[in-house]
């Protein structure tokens, strides 16, 4: 008898519990989830998700869908207010006016689909034409690169566009710069399918690589220039010291050429040194004074020239200036 009353009771207790109205249902979660506000211009299919993902959070999602049979009116009424109110909530005030009054969440996210998400061939258009003119912009990071391009895709499944996988995968290689060049030849080598999450994936890899690279070369190039500086600070201090040690010559040591026998002032090598400066002082003050020369008589003769002189060319050379001037042929090639 008393194991046929428990039976009884355990069957009691599993009819109670599966004839409970759904609306009994406890929430999941007890925190709260943060969703942006709708203005209009905003992503309308990422505040759609986050909406729905309050919804499920809250056990309201059921209002989307037809009446079940378990509740009744006055129940699934006071269930629509409810999830009215949460829709409307993440709405811009001036977004609410007119949806004030609606009492059926499905009406409303209907509504709200045909008026911020049309499923036009305009709408198809003008996302399919971003997918495939889709670029990656100069410094921002793949992280930024791939959330761009989901966004993309996002709005094309919210309006029911099928893409296969593949050509998402290759779209996205399309949109990296020549640098990824090798990255994409690796990528497709031997392979004859591509996958998104794949490509995704190697893109994060390949991009967390080349900073872990760079910190290695930065930190490569900090030590060798440490080591640079270290180098020069103690050839300094050597050179230093040897100049301060054999500064001052010995006392039979000649203080120019280091040879002993002789002072400096009887060195035959510094004696040669000296003459060689004023042999080449004298040639170059002597080329300079025919340099001079030469320019003088070829402006005289420009002179002439130009003012109506007559100059005759012959074994001498006779150019008459002012008073008269004589200049012989010889005269000029000693110039030389």
């Amino acid at each position: 008898m008393a194991g046929e009353k428990v039976e009884i009771l355990k069957e009691k207790e599993s009819t109670s519990s599966s004839s409970a109205p759904t609306s009994n249902r406890h929430p999941i979660a007890s925190t709260r989830l943060e969703v942006d506000k709708f203005n209009g211009s905003n992503n309308f299919g990422m505040w759609q998700c986050e909406v729905m993902d309050v919804l499920y959070q809250q056990e309201l999602d059921m209002v989307l869908e037809d009446k079940p049979e378990d509740i009744d009116d006055k129940q699934w009424t006071r269930i629509n207010l409810h999830a009215c109110a949460t829709i409307r909530s993440f709405l811009d005030k001036e977004l609410k006016y007119p949806y004030m009054k609606e009492t059926s969440a499905k009406k409303l996210w209907m509504k709200l689909e045909e008026k911020y998400m049309t499923k036009s061939a305009e709408n198809r258009l003008f996302l399919k034409k971003r997918l495939f003119r889709f670029q990656y912009r100069s410094g921002i990071s793949m992280h930024e690169h791939l959330n761009d391009y989901n966004k993309i895709l996002a709005d094309l499944a919210n309006l029911d566009v099928i893409i296969p996988d593949e050509d998402k995968a290759l779209c996205l290689l399309n949109s990296l710069p020549d640098d990824y060049d090798h990255l994409t030849t690796t990528l497709l080598y031997g392979k004859s399918e591509v996958k998104l999450d794949e490509v995704s994936a190697a893109l994060v890899n390949h991009e967390c690589r080349k900073k872990e690279q760079k910190t290695q070369n930065s930190q490569t190039e900090a030590l060798v220039a440490r080591g640079r500086t270290e180098e020069r600070k103690s050839g300094k201090r050597g050179k230093s010291r040897s100049k301060s040690r054999g500064k001052f010559p010995a006392k039979d040591e000649c203080a120019f050429c280091r040879q002993k026998g002789h002072w400096k002032k009887d060195c035959p090598k510094l004696k040669n040194k000296r003459r060689r400066k004023r042999v080449l002082k004298q040639m170059l003050q002597n080329l300079e004074m025919k340099i001079s020369s030469l320019l003088w008589l070829v402006h005289l003769l420009m002179v002439t020239q130009l003012s109506g002189f007559w100059i005759q060319v012959a074994p001498i050379i006779c150019v008459p200036f002012g008073n008269g001037f004589l200049a012989s042929r010889s005269w000029m090639m000693e110039l030389f």
